[in-house]
């Protein structure tokens, strides 16, 4: 019995110490300013607002945080923003491409695909998500409903101009395109263009999200998964459990959503990803897409054909595999590519020996950072770094612009 009350007060001792860690750590958040939230920069489109003026708005938010920001950036960069088709474009074949971002993200990953989408005669438009572009405590106030009015106003704003358009997106903004494609099935949509979608989460531990929200009201350091020195120019490397909660919300929406496989749509998935669970998202896809107009690329080590529209493509180039990360950057990038500004490590504890050799800012002989993604098996070698960029761009892009191509024009149904 004695044992057993000092046990259960060796408990309450450990539960208090930690508290108070959690309290201290709490007290010293607030003296980052990147990690405040301020509602005015939050920026939601307004109802029938046209694209120049939420851009407008847009840029004016990011201006608001650039002096607080850990890394100065080109806002630029990091709002919404349109590209017109490539010169000598014949205008029929422009069906117009609606694009949203990733978690923690900005319009800036999707870049790169949006060019070669302009070379293939397409207008494209990339959105700001509320709650992204500025400082990562505004992600802590951003809600799935705030992303879904963003979506729907968004296209209702582009189809007066491309009543035809393709819906598509990056990681959560692939996952947003498609719960619209589901929540409106009435719209004329001609696709679906969906890059590492995060249409289905693995964790075990998403049941804590909700309870760490409630909890972080008394103790503010629960309300971050991670905490980092921001060093990205072009996305959050903290993380406020909110962001992963609202996504989960959005996960297990779609989880429950029934699919009718009528649409045509093109996607590009990584077997190894650690972001989300790809192998669950590739199935909700197969469910979701008419297997005789869609492609479904699977970059992966190994065969897995979940339906007939998949294609099995194995990760090109001297990479161990494709992380959730990289797909939608060319090699060529200047933040993320063969030659970046910005190498990914925060998998290792900030400037000890691992993290500083996969910086590059020291060297050992012998020990050179291999490429991949944060696997558990890939994070047993020596030296990881996570790979930014896809070697296989360039084919992807081929593959995407011709799925482009071979769709019919649509136009809004006659009144």
């Amino acid at each position: 019995m004695k044992i057993r009350r000092l046990l259960i007060r060796l408990l309450v001792l450990g539960m208090a110490i930690g508290a108070l860690v959690v309290y201290q750590a709490g007290r010293e958040l607030q003296h980052m300013p990147r990690l405040q939230a301020n509602p005015a920069r939050v920026v939601i489109p307004a109802e029938g607002e046209s694209f120049p003026s939420f851009r407008q708005r847009a840029r004016q938010a990011l201006l608001a945080a650039a002096d607080i920001k850990a890394t100065k950036t080109d806002t630029q960069w990091l709002g919404p923003f349109d590209i017109a088709p490539v010169i000598g474009c014949d205008p029929a074949q422009d069906h117009g491409v609606l694009l949203f971002h990733g978690l923690t993200d900005s319009p800036f990953s999707l870049k790169d695909l949006a060019g070669q989408l302009s070379a293939a005669c397409q207008t494209v438009r990339v959105v700001l998500l509320p709650g992204h572009g500025t400082v990562p405590g505004d992600l802590s106030l951003a809600t799935l409903e705030d992303w879904r009015l963003t979506v729907d106003r968004s296209v209702a704003v582009f189809q007066q101009d491309h009543p035809g358009m393709i819906l598509g997106g990056y990681s959560l903004g692939g996952a947003l395109a498609v719960d619209f494609a589901l929540r409106h099935p009435e719209q004329p949509l001609a696709a679906l263009l969906l890059v590492a979608p995060a249409l289905a989460l693995d964790s075990a531990a998403l049941w804590a999200l909700p309870v760490l929200q409630r909890l972080s009201g008394a103790l503010p350091r629960l309300a971050w998964l991670e905490i980092h020195d921001d060093e990205n120019p072009v996305k959050y490397e903290s993380f406020p459990v909110n962001g992963a909660w609202q996504m989960a919300r959005l996960a297990n929406e779609l989880a429950r959503h029934e699919q009718n496989g009528q649409l045509p749509v093109w996607a590009a998935l990584t077997a190894d990803d650690a972001t989300v669970d790809a192998r669950a998202s590739l199935d909700q896809l197969c469910a979701l897409a008419d297997p005789g107009k869609s492609r479904l690329l699977w970059y992966a080590n190994e065969a897995h054909a979940s339906c007939d529209p998949v294609v099995w493509e194995k990760p090109s180039g001297d990479v161990l595999d494709y992380s959730h990360l990289a797909l939608p950057f060319s090699p060529a990038n200047p933040v993320y590519g063969e030659h970046p500004l910005y190498y990914n490590c925060v998998h290792y504890p900030a400037h000890e020996l691992q993290w500083r050799l996969c910086k590059g800012l020291e060297t050992l002989k012998d020990t050179v950072p291999m490429l991949g993604e944060i696997t558990p098996q890939n994070l047993e070698l020596p030296l990881l770094r996570r790979l930014t960029y896809n070697p296989s761009f360039d084919a992807m892009s081929a593959d995407v612009r011709a799925f482009v191509h071979q769709l019919p024009i649509h136009s809004l149904p006659a009144d």
